[in-house]
Parts: C-alpha cells; sequence; structure tokens
C-alpha cells in the first residue's frame, strides 16, 4: 500500500485504488469505484449548483447531498434514476462534467478500456 493510500489525508483515488485485489490487477480485470457522493455532486453540476469551493465534496455532506439532487421528500430509487438520466442526456452534459476534474479523472480511466 502505497504511503498516500494509507494516509487518511492523502490522494482519495489512492485510497480507492488500494482496495482494488492485486490479483484482479495481474489477472488484467477492470474495477470502477465512483463513490456516490461524487455521482452526486457531478449531478447537482449539471443542474448549474454553484459549488464556491474547488473541492464541493469537502463542504457538503451525504446528507446535503443526498437530498439536494431528488429533492424532499426523496423520491422512489427508480424515479431518481430517471431524473439523473434526464440531466446525462441534456446537449452538453458531458462538456458540463468535464469541468469538474474527478470526471476527466473518471474518463481517463474508462476510456483506456
Amino acid at each position: 500500500m502505497t504511503a498516500q493510500a494509507s494516509d487518511r489525508d492523502g490522494c482519495r483515488l489512492c485510497r480507492i485504488e488500494a482496495q482494488v485485489p492485486l490479483a484482479w490487477r495481474e489477472l488484467g480485470s477492470h474495477c470502477v469505484v465512483v463513490p456516490v457522493q461524487v455521482l452526486e455532486t457531478w449531478l447537482l453540476c449539471l443542474r448549474g449548483f454553484d459549488f464556491s469551493n474547488l473541492i464541493p465534496e469537502n463542504n457538503f455532506d451525504r446528507r446535503a447531498l443526498k437530498t439536494r439532487f431528488p429533492g424532499s421528500p426523496k423520491p422512489p430509487a427508480q424515479e431518481r434514476v430517471q431524473l439523473a438520466l434526464q440531466e446525462l442526456e441534456r446537449p452538453g452534459a458531458v462538456e458540463t462534467l468535464r469541468k469538474r476534474q474527478s470526471f476527466l479523472q473518471f474518463e481517463t480511466i474508462v476510456a483506456g478500456w
């Protein structure tokens, strides 16, 4: 395990990568891990939510992000999925997401497959 992966304040990507079993990497298997908090942040970005900080995940706890996108009361799971898909289908959605460093990292990793 790298020093950054074991450091609580270190690189989040390093911590996640350290959780993927070495045997999977040796076999050429792939694993995608995207924390729910990141997905919620991406969806809020698509809605034009103004994050005044470069790292919104540090400023909005899980409960705030969890309810901010679908609204309150929280709709059933299938309806939340439909809301997310509607945002992703809007023109320019991918370009908007590419403004987020976390999305660029995700896209780079997946594109390599």
